[in-house]
């Protein structure tokens, strides 16, 4: 099982974005095996929806919008020492 994760949604940009001046609205939410990122507001019509590996090192998922969308398989890589 992977390590646990927030279940809350998160609405705010990380700091290193808002910094730059352009933001993109976004809502995400997980609940520790699936993630979901709403462009904009939940329930928007563009969203990714992932899963997580059992490692929890890996999250598979598709992004999805009217007239589209792809598959995307993000791993987690260890800091270069």
């Amino acid at each position: 099982m992977p390590p646990a994760r927030p279940s809350r949604p998160s609405t705010s940009p990380p700091a290193s974005i808002r910094a730059a001046g352009d933001t993109l609205d976004y809502t995400s939410e997980t609940d520790g095996e699936t993630m979901t990122i709403w462009f904009g507001p939940k329930g928007s019509p563009a969203f990714y929806k992932g899963r997580w590996s059992d490692d929890g090192n890996t999250l598979s998922g598709e992004w999805e919008w009217p007239g589209g969308g792809y598959k995307e398989t993000m791993t987690r890589i260890e800091p270069a020492t």
